[in-house]
């Protein structure tokens, strides 16, 4: 079966050290440049807030699963993912409750290195 990698994981992984920002976009590099690089997806977080059920149906199609014939409710989601947030240091940075909506937010990442590394969209 197929992987998925969500684009902005890779933003999540910013708060650790420059060190680690480094690893993981060459990791994610090279993954892309893999023979393996037909089963990744990428999936740009703010589309997914905005487009929901557009990228829904595209991770559907990547996956080669029919989509479902009931319907997915993006105006009541819930999900938290407590224990990873922690070992980041970003209390509630994955967590959703209500509806599935883009809504602009300040970066966790010092100016600097966000400013950086912002632009660096080798995945698009």
């Amino acid at each position: 079966m197929a992987g998925i990698i969500k684009a902005q994981s890779i933003l999540v992984l910013w708060g650790y050290s420059k060190g680690k920002l480094v690893f993981t976009i060459s990791a994610v590099q090279e993954a892309l440049a893999s023979e393996e690089s037909n089963r990744i997806l990428l999936i740009d977080y703010e589309n997914l807030c905005k487009q929901p059920a557009n990228q829904l149906l595209a991770i559907y199609d990547f996956l080669e699963i029919v989509p479902p014939t009931y319907y997915h409710n993006f105006d009541n989601v819930e999900y938290e993912a407590e224990e990873f947030d922690q070992a980041l240091g970003a209390k509630g940075l994955h967590t959703v409750k209500g509806k599935v909506e883009w809504k602009p937010r300040t970066t966790i990442l010092p100016q600097k290195l966000f400013n950086e590394y912002n632009s660096f969209n080798f995945w698009r």
